[in-house]
């Protein structure tokens, strides 16, 4: 009896059944493998757009070029653009003509500025003194959001709301703080 178990043909019905449940589960490993793929792209687009933010940031602060990062929808796709608004060595500008990018996701600004969400400018000027202050919106992937404090600190993506009033009110705090410095220093014009 045991033998005529053996050597019984499978039917179409048990070919199916394991056919099927193998084409589930290779499934299951496509959609989590294209979703970790589209997560690692928004990752990866949200630090060129944080590390260009940071570059800008950096030359302003550090060596006194006032940038322009000009941000445009165009073809459904987000093109970022530094431009510097003085007058800069050749080898910055060159600098910055490579920084331009495109992203595979939305931004949205509110604060100090433009509101617009397909076109708006992030100005660094006046060496790290007049920087943008406000909440920039990351749409993707998945929503994250940039505190614009108004002064160069670091700045990170967070996934919980800031408030623009509690960057305001903190922005004010540390000019008050400051204010009686600055009028101090005789260097200072």
């Amino acid at each position: 009896m045991v033998h005529l178990l053996k050597n019984r043909p499978y039917t179409y019905l048990e070919i199916l059944v394991v056919l099927a449940a193998i084409l589930m589960i290779a499934g299951l490993f496509t959609i989590n493998i294209r979703q970790a793929a589209l997560e690692q792209r928004f990752e990866s687009d949200v630090n060129e757009l944080m590390g260009q933010v940071k570059l800008a940031q950096n030359l302003n602060a550090l060596f006194g070029i006032d940038i322009e990062i000009q941000y445009k929808k165009i073809n459904g796709e987000l093109h970022s653009k530094m431009i510097p608004t003085g007058v800069i060595s050749e080898g910055f500008d060159e600098l910055l003509k490579k920084s331009d990018r495109v992203y595979n996701f939305n931004l949205q600004w509110e604060g100090r500025g433009f509101t617009k969400l397909e076109e708006f400018p992030l100005r660094f000027n006046d060496q790290g003194y007049n920087t943008p202050l406000g909440i920039l919106t990351i749409e993707g992937y998945k929503t994250l959001y940039v505190a614009f404090p108004g002064y160069p600190i670091p700045l990170l993506p967070q996934t919980e709301v800031p408030s623009l009033a509690n960057i305001e009110q903190r922005n004010m705090s540390l000019y008050d703080q400051l204010t009686p410095f600055v009028f101090q220093d005789p260097h200072v014009h």
